[in-house]
């Protein structure tokens, strides 16, 4: 699947064959999302990224699309990111997806809190290069077989 921004913002998917790994990023800063993307570029196999701007539509599309990986802001303008991953626990059909947490928070009881509610990874922003790029490498590769 692919995705696509609308004027208004939203965030249409539309079918197609991906042969690349398929990540979700939820996340309000355009600066924020059009980095990840050119890092991920970058990767050993780049992913196909998408991009929700905010929480409902990151919801809305965790409805129609089975990512590989979900990276996951906590500061959302609508619903807190840890909310989202509550939600995302406790969804059977996503329960299992890996989650990664890219937050400026670097408190460590937030960073205990949210890796106790599921993240499987948190990296504070500004991110770094360095430490998203291996992330991404293991967490990407290989391909699953099915979505």
């Amino acid at each position: 699947m692919h995705a696509r921004e609308s004027e208004s913002g939203a965030v249409s998917l539309v079918d197609s064959v991906v042969d690349r790994p398929l990540v979700l990023h939820i996340e309000d800063d355009p600066v924020s999302r059009a980095l990840v993307v050119r890092m991920a570029a970058c990767a050993r196999t780049p992913p196909a990224v998408v991009s929700a701007v905010d929480g409902v539509a990151g919801l809305t599309l965790l409805e129609r699309m089975t990512p590989d990986l979900l990276l996951l802001d906590l500061e959302l303008p609508d619903i807190h990111g840890r909310d989202i991953l509550r939600r995302v626990r406790a969804a059977e059909s996503l329960r299992s997806l890996t989650v990664v947490v890219l937050s400026g928070i670097r408190d460590p009881e937030v960073v205990a809190e949210t890796l106790a509610v599921g993240a499987d990874r948190y990296i504070t922003k500004p991110v770094e290069f360095a430490d998203f790029l291996p992330v991404l490498d293991e967490l990407t590769s290989p391909i699953p077989a099915t979505r």
